[in-house]
């Protein structure tokens, strides 16, 4: 994934679309879109599902504060996540 050149909010989905997550520009949640297939999970799997899109999210948007404080200063900051941590997240997604 392209992360955003500027901090924004974020929205990420399952593969098939049945379940977006989106967070503010710094992480925080924002709302859960559930699309009527889901419904069948049951309620510890729809929940694992929903918190791994929230991390992915909230990853993503960390991410890209720290890649501006990276462009600006030289440094990684150790508490913010980077880019590879956003590519991890995104190559273990499997729903």
């Amino acid at each position: 994934m392209q992360l955003p050149d500027t901090p924004r909010p974020i929205e990420v989905a399952s593969h098939d679309g049945s379940i977006v997550v989106g967070v503010t520009e710094w992480g925080h949640p924002n709302g859960v879109q559930l699309h009527p297939e889901v419904f069948d999970l049951d309620g510890a799997t729809l929940a694992a599902r929903i918190m791994y899109l929230y991390q992915l999210a909230r990853t993503i948007a960390l991410a890209v504060r720290n890649v501006m404080n990276h462009r600006a200063t030289g440094h990684w900051l150790s508490c913010w996540p980077t880019p590879t941590h956003v590519e991890i997240l995104e190559s273990e997604l499997s729903f």
